[in-house]
């Protein structure tokens, strides 16, 4: 699948709303659950962070995709927040210092804390890739 079509950008703005929406009410009730309420900053600034790595992760996962099915869309996107969160972990325990121990605490968000989140994203993420290429095909 080519980068540079309308579809892709299409993509690209759906999967930062409906991506904005779902994390704002899913760090707003986790937040809320958790521990004290930190307030809507801090329930949008998890957000943003994970607009910016989902928008940043689709790019090689829309260039694998081959357009069959969202299922495949859905699982390259889960597989490719898996290898980060990995990645993540083995940077914690390479570098030592603040930055090992910062670095630790986002892949167990990512992977532990916003597992199912994640889940629920991918299929719609997956059903969002499927539905924008057939209605725009260029």
């Amino acid at each position: 699948m080519k980068i540079r079509t309308k579809a892709f950008w299409k993509f690209q703005l759906a999967v930062a709303f409906v991506t904005a929406i779902i994390m704002t009410i899913f760090w707003s009730v986790t937040g809320f659950l958790v521990a004290e309420p930190g307030g809507l900053f801090n329930d949008l600034v998890f957000s943003f962070i994970s607009i910016i790595a989902f928008a940043i992760i689709l790019f090689p996962v829309w260039k694998l995709w081959k357009g069959k099915s969202w299922y495949s869309l859905s699982l390259l996107f889960i597989l490719a927040i898996l290898i980060i969160a990995i990645l993540l972990f083995v940077l914690s325990n390479i570098l030592n210092g603040d930055i090992s121990f910062v670095l630790a605490c986002i892949g167990v968000l990512y992977i532990l804390i916003a597992a199912p989140v994640n889940l629920v994203i991918a299929c719609i993420i997956g059903l969002l890739g499927k539905y924008i290429v057939n209605r725009f095909p260029n």
